[in-house]
């Protein structure tokens, strides 16, 4: 088993001056693209867009050939209407594409039985072979009383070879490969959203499912992916998407009475996504106690309109590599 350590990035080459760079998450509805030109100088936000998918969405076919090679037309596109020589590409990719999990290990474990004791735990939890994944212990860990938990991250390695040629296939290289949990924590700490000494809840809505990544003591902690079914007769998406936040909440009230690591009880709430509505919004802060807050993009008024939440993904996963003014 390789294991790779640091920063949770499956593909993170060594840092050198970018030029033309596309930040690109992928929703529900299409796909997120930030454009950043970055000189010696600075960095500057310069586009945004939202390119609807070529063909009928689903996270089982998504990495199908076709479908990357109907994408990489759209990036090729962008590349050229911008007259982009060098691209490089920073990807924030849905976790529902890879397996995260933590570890529990003695807190003064040497690096051997450390090894050991992560591939075992992981032969019993991936579905296939460790050889066929990437894996990668983060620098995230919470202390226990009498031990600790680490946090790895496993991901298909054919799933990074087809996104490498992907990259190829759009005239440009890749320049890092990052979940969408971390992309919204890089996110959230650019902006001083992360109290360190609380925990939150971000709820993210998509079309079809709704993600709560849970930050403890302002460190991410876990997620959680629930489907959005169809609305029936007996209930709205809306009230679809309040019951399973009022779920996840009352389940992480409970946890966070168990850790010992936990510095305060309370919980901050936030929510944001591609297919967030009114309705929603509204259904959830009428009926949480805690005060919930929509995250938007406010310091780009001129580029990203509305404050559309919809580019969080694709603006976090540049921030630990640029500055963006």
């Amino acid at each position: 088993m390789e294991l790779k350590e640091g920063l949770p990035s499956f593909f993170n080459m060594q840092k050198k001056i970018m030029h033309d760079i596309f930040g690109i998450s992928f929703s529900n509805i299409g796909i997120h693209i930030i454009y950043v030109s970055q000189t010696d100088e600075n960095s500057n936000l310069l586009f945004v867009d939202t390119l609807p998918y070529p063909f009928t969405f689903s996270y089982n076919t998504f990495f199908s050939k076709e479908n990357l090679n109907k994408i990489s037309a759209l990036i090729l596109k962008q590349k050229a209407d911008k007259r982009i020589n060098d691209l490089e590409l920073f990807l924030s990719l849905p976790i529902n594409f890879a397996f995260i999990k933590r570890i529990a290990v003695p807190l003064d474990v040497d690096d051997t039985v450390l090894h050991s004791q992560i591939e075992w735990s992981l032969r019993k939890y991936l579905p296939n072979d460790l050889s066929e994944y990437k894996i990668i212990k983060t620098d995230t860990q919470y202390l226990h009383t009498n031990y600790k938990e680490l946090v790895i991250i496993s991901i298909d390695k054919s799933i990074i070879s087809k996104l490498n040629e992907f990259a190829v296939n759009c005239g440009a290289s890749l320049k890092q490969l990052v979940l969408d949990n971390f992309s919204i924590e890089n996110y959230l700490n650019a902006n001083n959203v992360l109290d360190k000494s609380m925990n939150q809840l971000v709820f993210r809505i998509e079309k079809y499912n709704i993600d709560t990544h849970v930050f403890i003591n302002g460190k991410y902690y876990l997620s959680f992916l629930d489907n959005l079914n169809a609305p029936s007769e007996n209930y709205t998406i809306e009230e679809k998407i309040l019951e399973l936040a009022i779920e996840r909440y009352r389940q992480i009230e409970n946890l966070l009475e168990q850790l010992p690591f936990v510095k305060q009880k309370e919980l901050q709430l936030f929510v944001y996504g591609s297919s967030l509505n009114q309705e929603a919004l509204k259904l959830l802060t009428n009926n949480f106690t805690t005060r919930i807050e929509e995250l938007t993009i406010n310091k780009y008024p001129d580029i990203i309109s509305n404050g559309s939440s919809a580019y969080i993904e694709a603006l976090g996963v540049v921030l630990n590599n640029t500055n963006v003014q």
